[in-house]
């Protein structure tokens, strides 16, 4: 009766399990770089987020202030959209002061405005 027990075969299956782990770990280890990376760009992005908006809103301020009025409570608008929409910075009894456009005249264009214009 032949041995079909050959020594080799026991080397060459401890060898493919050893790489089987090895492949395993690195996939793991690859798993768990990229899970990082993943973590610390979303930190990055949201502190980057955050300092721009506190220059967004320091830049704004800033636009109030060199007008010499205060914001709008419970508005987040620049200055310069509101000088769109027709107000205006004035003084009033020696203080600058936001006035508010007049509604008969809406310095918004209408409809209408744009038909004028186009002749139609």
């Amino acid at each position: 009766m032949t041995d079909d027990f050959d020594e080799f075969d026991i080397i060459e299956r401890h060898a493919k399990e050893a790489a089987a782990r090895r492949l395993e770990e690195a996939k793991a280890a690859n798993a768990a770089m990229q899970a990082r990376d993943e973590r610390e760009e979303a930190e990055r992005k949201a502190r980057s987020t955050r300092f721009t908006l506190e220059i967004n809103e320091r830049m704004r301020l800033a636009e109030y202030d060199r007008h010499g009025v205060d914001p709008l409570p419970g508005f987040r608008v620049s200055i310069g959209m509101l000088f769109r929409f027709g107000w205006k910075v004035e003084g009033v009894l020696g203080k600058q002061m936001l006035i508010p456009p007049d509604p008969d005249k809406p310095k918004r264009k209408t409809r209408e405005d744009y038909h004028r214009e186009r002749g139609t």
